[in-house]
């Protein structure tokens, strides 16, 4: 199999949702990535068509408060299961064991006084991850669900991180779609903790944050060459097409171009 560090596709617009491509690398914890095109430093920033992503509403405090209560907690220590899991990851291969793991949930709209900086860090891994994707107006939509920097229209996007030592090893971009429904739109690890279990211990921990908020189904987007990964490693399964118009039509979801939606039963 062909895998590339960093597979982009344009964004495209359908039904005025934006559709977005996310990409992670083939280690043990990662899916792996066929190039689709050419490399991101021989590729040229792609800018969105003229329509503009839908307007989705902020989470509301009353909806919401574990969640929000999560977000302005803190750094929480990971359960020792998960430290095991990556210290034996790291000592097979050469590496320290880190003093300190743990998992931060942030909003930019709260900012990031309790992890100062972990917003920009997670904004700088993605930078390494993803060529920028470009709006209309030249806003960069990426960083604009990070930081919300053109606007409030992610205002409801939550940042999830996981840090060794301080430092972000990966990161997930998650939001509740309904009272039973959340995305998790957009994913990545850092080059340094490839094959350390990093993205696995992330996502446990935000499928435990949405467990303990009642809801039921993760949806995420996959492409081709990921699905079996999603399905044998995470238990997700495709989405038929009744199921995917029933979501359409009653949520409003962030979706990528040419990708397969998937979901998991919580």
């Amino acid at each position: 199999m062909s895998i590339c560090r960093r597979t982009f596709l344009p964004l495209r617009f359908i039904r005025n949702r934006a559709r977005w491509y996310s990409a992670f690398n083939d280690r043990e914890d990662q899916p792996p990535v066929r190039a689709a095109v050419q490399p991101a430093d021989q590729q040229p920033a792609v800018r969105a068509a003229d329509q503009q992503p839908a307007v989705r509403p902020a989470v509301q405090p009353h909806r919401f408060p574990s969640l929000l209560k999560s977000v302005l907690t803190g750094r929480t220590e990971i359960p020792e299961y998960y430290k095991r899991l990556i210290e034996e990851k790291r000592l097979g291969r050469g590496l320290k064991g880190p003093s300190q793991i743990t998992f931060q949930l942030l909003n930019w709209s709260l900012g990031d006084a309790a992890a100062p900086g972990s917003l920009e860090e997670a904004n700088k891994l993605f930078k390494q991850r993803f060529k920028p994707i470009y709006g209309s107006h030249g806003e960069d939509l990426v960083e604009n669900m990070i930081l919300g920097t053109s606007g409030e229209e992610f205002k409801d996007m939550l940042c999830a991180v996981l840090l060794l030592d301080g430092t972000v090893a990966s990161t997930a971009l998650f939001r509740l779609i309904g009272p039973k429904v959340a995305e998790m739109p957009l994913a990545a690890s850092s080059f340094d903790f490839e094959g350390q279990a990093v993205f696995r211990c992330l996502f446990d921990m935000i499928v435990n944050q949405l467990t303990s908020l009642k809801v039921t189904t993760l949806i995420i987007p996959s492409c081709e060459i990921t699905k079996e990964f999603w399905r044998d490693r995470y238990g997700f399964s495709i989405v038929s097409e009744e199921e995917k118009l029933f979501y359409r039509e009653s949520y409003n979801m962030t979706e990528f171009g040419e990708t397969v939606l998937m979901h998991k039963k919580l």
